[in-house]
């Protein structure tokens, strides 16, 4: 009985060092986040991530678009497109635009996360 109690109490003494740690980090994170500036390649990128979030995804394929159109083909836009295109299961336009991705960055993980 004595062993149960203390291994309880050990237990639930490293769930909420954890815990705290977690909230710790979380707070630290939010405030090292800038929101990008109007008109820049990683404000298209922000906004459309954002609206894709919240479900709103034709304004975030228009958002993508915009930024495509100003600044090229980058791999976040390419990223972008296909994870819209993956959404709306166009299998083959989501794939294109994956290794697209890819080819611009390779070290781009979601794009070959969602490959896969």
């Amino acid at each position: 009985m004595r062993y149960k109690i203390l291994t309880i109490a050990i237990l639930f003494s490293a769930v909420l060092t954890s815990t705290a740690q977690n909230t710790q980090n979380r707070e630290h994170l939010s405030r090292k986040y800038t929101p990008a500036k109007e008109g820049t390649a990683a404000y298209y990128e922000q906004q459309a991530r954002a609206l894709f979030k919240s479900g709103r995804w034709a304004e975030g394929r228009k958002m993508v678009e915009e930024g495509y159109d100003r600044y090229g083909s980058l791999s976040a836009y390419n990223e972008l497109l296909g994870t819209y295109w993956f959404h709306f299961k166009d299998y083959d336009k989501a794939r294109f635009y994956f290794i697209r991705s890819i080819k611009d960055d390779n070290g781009n993980l979601q794009s070959k996360t969602m490959l896969m």
